[in-house]
């Protein structure tokens, strides 16, 4: 018997730590004692924040980018689950009664010819053995609540309890199909060919015997599958007991396979949708929640996701990797307070559109190589840093909307460049955070006519820092810009209101080595002026 051996997450591959101030930390401004007052206040505030980043670690999760599988040797897979309810879209009665449970549907389906269409009844069908099938075949049941294809036997000669191996469709509708053998198996491996499946549930894939994924679905070659109105669920009860997020399921796609998943859901898996060689995948309405990774795209795989919900994720929602490309919009990430929804790493491309992120610890991380965009997403609660720049990465961030929430004011960052980052971020809002954007080590952006208001702090630079302020407008906060030595942006055109200091450094005369021309500067509490309107007869 060949197993399906894929390349597999490795648990946590990579430690990306945010380490180190994000601001003047234990500085010494000689100003009047009501200026060492605030400073001192903000240092105050500071230390629990860089405790915070000294020990919170993002963890991006650690791929093998394997080889597409051979004949011989396929993939294996894990995953993280526990069967959401789920209701498919309830199918038309058929019109004949079709095959009923007491009949050798083994044997119906062996001796099935090309282009065949086999009803089902309600009920459970026990195939004694698993199969290959490699002919145009459809199989409709009452509903997947009612009709259930099932058996403890894999195939013989590939470990999966269904297989298509010939050049045609295979369909199904209507069916639960779920492995429930003690053997290791995927549930469909498709050779070749094309998938459809419309309002199913598959499940029950388990480990291989070496502990790897074997996925709910594999695909090989060029196979596609169109995937609509079904559920791809984990086995909860099959996890790696060492290891309890590891629970087989998802889909896992090599070659150049197509997949098209719409208004389907992929739940509690360790891996959702795990692609690479030159794979393709759409997903469209779909529901991924409680997966350790729902998407994972690698060397040059590349993917479009759109009005989808993720949620509960248990590493991170969606990772690029390589060369992979991905087009991220019209999306929700929501519910996962210690984790990422989206990271961006090696020389991989993500477009991140319109979409919104609330209760994460951080929504996007550019890292390594990467390149792309967030545009006009809304980042609602997250509890750390709402999208992080670092390594040599430079995206484009743009209109994008930062809001901490109501519990997390005194310790949230915006966005955070660090490293040799660049890039730009151009027309965003940051709003009731501890600090809107940080630049630090070598990094250096161009930060423009960007809105931050009501944050304790408006813009820091630090480290060997460079890059430009420009046109930014920074209201009621206690400083506005900070500039740290031996840091040295460029800081023009801004206008800045700031409770204590509108532009500061430290040391104090650092500022006179900078070049910051045009800007609009007041620093102390507003001004109150009461007007008072006698009315006219």
């Amino acid at each position: 018997m060949i197993s399906l051996v894929w390349g597999e997450i490795i648990g946590i591959g990579k430690i990306i730590t945010l380490t180190g101030s994000v601001t003047m930390e234990d500085s010494a401004i000689s100003y009047s004692q009501n200026v060492k007052r605030q400073h001192h206040k903000f240092n105050k505030t500071l230390n629990p924040l860089v405790t915070l980043l000294t020990t919170i670690s993002i963890l991006l999760i650690g791929l093998l980018s394997a080889c597409g599988p051979s004949p011989e040797e396929l993939a294996a897979f894990q995953t993280v689950t526990a069967i959401a309810a789920f209701t498919p879209t309830p199918l038309p009665s058929p019109t004949q009664a079709g095959i009923t449970s007491d009949q050798d549907l083994t044997s119906i389906i062996e001796s099935a010819t090309d282009g065949d269409v086999i009803t089902l009844a309600p009920g459970v069908f026990t195939l004694t053995h698993g199969l290959n099938l490699n002919k145009n075949l459809t199989l409709i049941g009452a509903g997947a609540a009612q009709t259930t294809i099932t058996t403890t036997i894999p195939y013989s000669e590939i470990t999966t309890m269904l297989m298509f191996s010939g050049s045609g469709t295979l369909t199904f509708k209507g069916i639960k199909m779920e492995y429930a053998g003690n053997d290791p198996a995927a549930v469909l491996f498709m050779q070749s060919g094309n998938l459809v499946l419309e309002d199913c549930i598959l499940t029950g894939a388990t480990l291989s015997a070496s502990g790897k994924q074997n996925g709910a679905i594999s695909m090989a070659n060029d196979a596609t599958a169109v995937i609509r109105n079904s559920q791809i669920a984990g086995s909860l009860n099959r996890m790696d007991p060492e290891n309890p997020q590891k629970i087989p399921g998802g889909i896992f796609l090599a070659g150049t396979n197509k997949l098209n998943l719409e208004g389907s859901s992929i739940t509690d898996s360790y891996i959702g949708v795990y692609a690479y060689g030159q794979a393709q995948v759409t997903i469209t309405g779909g529901r991924l929640s409680h997966n350790y990774s729902a998407l994972t795209l690698l060397e040059t795989a590349t993917a479009s996701i759109s009005d989808s919900i993720f949620s509960n994720c248990l590493g991170s929602c969606i990772v690029t990797v390589d060369d992979s490309q991905a087009t991220i919009s019209d999306n929700t990430f929501r519910d996962a307070p210690e984790r990422l929804a989206i990271q961006v790493t090696g020389n991989s491309k993500a477009q991140i559109i319109h979409n919104a992120f609330t209760n994460f610890m951080s929504a996007i991380i550019f890292m390594d190589n990467a390149s792309g965009e967030a545009v006009e997403n809304t980042l609602e609660g997250f509890n750390n840093i709402g999208i992080v720049v670092e390594s040599s990465s430079a995206p484009t961030l743009s209109n994008n909307i930062f809001s901490p929430g109501t519990n997390n004011q005194e310790k949230a960052i915006g966005i955070l460049y660090q490293d040799s980052a660049a890039g730009e971020a151009r027309d965003n809002h940051f709003s009731n955070l501890f600090l809107g954007i940080s630049v630090k080590d070598d990094a250096s952006p161009l930060l423009d006519s960007n809105t931050i208001g009501s944050c304790f702090m408006g813009i820091s630079y630090s480290g060997n820092a460079k890059g430009i302020a420009n046109k930014n407008i920074i209201r009621f906060g206690e400083t506005g810009i900070l500039i740290d030595a031996p840091a040295l942006p460029v800081i023009t055109n801004n206008s800045i209101q700031a409770y204590s200091f509108a532009l500061s450094s430290d040391p104090e005369d650092w500022i006179n080595q900078l070049n910051t021309s045009g800007n609009d500067l007041t620093s102390g509490p507003p001004e109150i002026v009461v007007v008072t309107i006698t009315p006219t007869p």
